[in-house]
């Protein structure tokens, strides 16, 4: 499951997924949610895992950085 801002848009309060592609595509996500943490209506879950790839199945996404997304390789 990839993300883009038309997805916040229409999500509830609360993000629970355990089928994320934890990739480099996730990166505006992770910075958005560090900008907006105090501020923002949007509850990250501990629901909220990486699906893929192997190396981070299982993370808690809102446990994840920028330094732990890559693509290509």
């Amino acid at each position: 499951m990839c993300l883009s801002m038309q997805h916040v848009v229409v999500l509830s309060r609360e993000l629970q997924t355990t089928s994320l592609v934890c990739d480099c595509r996730l990166e505006w996500f992770i910075n958005w949610m560090s900008a907006r943490q105090k501020g923002s209506r949007l509850r990250v879950s501990d629901l909220a895992v990486c699906g893929l790839p192997t190396a981070l199945k299982g993370t808690l996404l809102k446990e994840l950085t920028t330094e732990d997304l890559h693509c290509g390789e």
